[in-house]
């Protein structure tokens, strides 16, 4: 177990399995396991894993001494870090950023809030017409 923010603690195992799992229903195949292990070294420092965005294919990080929450698209190789955004300055927390942008997002780590469930996932997209 981990501490983490507003005196949560969360078990890393946990977090990563449940990554895993919304890897592969986002994004299919065989390299959620991968493409988590890349979003967890990112995630070094003051910079924290802290959701997926929308379709799975962007981490959105925060990083609480610039105050600021990134969007960076990954695979299993690793970040595009060619393709960051950075979608917000001045945050004081990821929390109150999460508070009006929270309904755009697959997957919330822990540590700011409940992980949503299968059924308030937005649905992925669907690869077949």
């Amino acid at each position: 177990m981990i501490p983490e923010h507003a005196g949560r603690t969360v078990d890393r195992q946990t977090v990563y399995e449940d990554l895993v799992d919304v890897l592969q229903e986002y994004r299919g195949g065989v390299h959620a396991p991968d493409m988590a292990q890349a979003l967890r070294r990112h995630a070094t420092g003051s910079t924290v894993l802290a959701a997926l965005d929308d379709d799975g294919r962007r981490a959105v990080f925060y990083d609480p001494k610039v105050m600021a929450v990134t969007a960076i698209p990954f695979d299993r190789h690793g970040l595009d870090h060619a393709d960051r955004e950075t979608v917000a300055w001045q945050v004081d927390t990821f929390g109150t950023w999460l508070d009006g942008n929270g309904e755009d997002l697959t997957w919330v780590h822990p540590r700011y809030g409940d992980l949503p469930t299968a059924d308030s996932r937005p649905r992925p997209p669907s690869r077949f017409p």
